[in-house]
């Protein structure tokens, strides 16, 4: 179901959005390790599963098969989705 917000909720997720301190990692030094994990893991995830592997950080998904093929290259949490109700 479409859900769209109000004026109020949009200018407090804007303000918001201003105060969150944020860290750009370039993907150009990545590329390479992207290229060769491409039968692997796709080209929408395998930049955060390379930057969780630089950073020494988790890589949390939802995604059972992506926690799969993520984890010979970092560490991975998975979380098991709710069923449909």
């Amino acid at each position: 179901m479409l859900r769209h917000i109000d004026l109020t909720e949009a200018l407090s997720a804007v303000y918001a959005l201003r105060l969150f301190i944020v860290e750009r990692h370039p993907v150009t030094r990545h590329l390479m390790d992207a290229l060769a994990l491409r039968d692997n893991i796709g080209s929408h995830d395998v930049f955060y599963v390379l930057l969780a592997r630089r950073l020494g950080a988790t890589f949390v998904t939802c995604d059972r098969s992506l926690s799969r093929a993520a984890a010979p290259y970092c560490k991975v949490r998975y979380i098991a989705s709710s069923p449909a109700a």
